[in-house]
């Protein structure tokens, strides 16, 4: 019957918790949206300089984000500009640069979950509109990331609540299975660095992804499955 056939396929839906910057495309998708602004000449040098810096040491030093500084960038790029029009800007950035930086391993990979019948759950502390293509791009179930204040179809330049980091992260994500009545039955987690372990120990099966230094490590502690594209 169809409700036994519904009911069937809701136990049996699995969750895959997927992190994007440095785990389905190389780099980080906001730095690379920095650049391509730049290189457009849609942002001043101070701003670009401002950005880069804050990535080297996110980076090559592990340094926490700096919500005061990141909202200063977010407002310097975004405050007083239309909702349509930063639409526009972020489509025609991922047609293109960002979408020349996705892994095709990471297409593959998903691809073949779906097939197994996952729910695709991507993750990231990278801006909606930035998020929003790349989950539509991979057709992804669900997204959490982080969201900027739209008033009256514009952007203000702030944050709306807090940047999708650290437990934050890992709050939203148990909401998030809560509310769709998912559980970590069976579940996967894939990220780059450390700053996803919380993610990663959630799941049933934790996969480093092209794994920088520290989490390689961890990894191979834990006998984590390591995947390289």
């Amino acid at each position: 019957m169809l409700w036994e056939k519904n009911i069937l396929l809701k136990i049996e839906n699995k969750v895959a918790l997927i992190d994007i910057d440095g785990t389905l495309l190389s780099g980080q998708s906001q730095v690379h949206l920095i650049f391509y602004l730049y290189s457009e000449k849609a942002i001043s040098l101070s701003t670009f300089l401002k950005v880069i810096i804050w990535y080297l040491k996110y980076k090559f030093f592990s340094a926490k984000i700096d919500e005061r500084m990141v909202g200063k960038i977010y407002s310097s790029l975004l405050a007083g500009k239309k909702e349509v029009e930063i639409e526009k800007i972020v489509n025609d950035f991922f047609e293109k640069k960002l979408v020349k930086e996705i892994y095709p391993g990471a297409l593959v990979f998903v691809n073949n979950l779906k097939e197994e019948n996952y729910r695709i759950l991507l993750i990231s502390a990278s801006i909606f509109p930035i998020c929003s293509i790349i989950k539509k791009y991979f057709n992804a179930d669900g997204l959490i990331c982080t969201k900027l204040e739209i008033k009256d179809g514009v952007y203000t330049g702030k944050i709306e609540g807090k940047i999708n980091e650290g437990s934050e992260k890992k709050n939203r994500v148990l909401r998030y299975l809560e509310e769709n009545s998912f559980n970590l039955k069976n579940s996967v987690a894939m990220g780059d660095r450390m700053s996803d372990l919380e993610i990663l120990k959630l799941a049933e099966r934790p996969i480093a992804v092209n794994p920088e230094k520290m989490l390689k490590k961890y990894a191979i502690r834990q006998n984590w499955e390591i995947l390289i594209y």
